[in-house]
């Protein structure tokens, strides 16, 4: 079984991001087969490093400079 992990938007923890790919036909179906570095976030509007949830919230916890 493959779990999965949550990944958001490292500025405003949401998960309506999107990323650039390339995928291949194999002659039945559409294979992923790279995912670009550029990453978008929907919600905020921006370019953004996704993280995982976890993630996110240990950085919220940080102090704010």
């Amino acid at each position: 079984m493959t779990e999965t992990t949550e990944r958001v938007c490292d500025t405003c923890g949401s998960a309506n991001i999107w990323a650039d790919a390339v995928a291949k036909w194999n002659g039945t179906d559409w294979e992923l087969s790279c995912v670009m570095q550029h990453e978008e976030c929907e919600d905020c509007g921006g370019s953004c490093n996704s993280v995982t949830r976890e993630e996110f919230e240990r950085l919220q916890e940080l102090p704010q400079a």
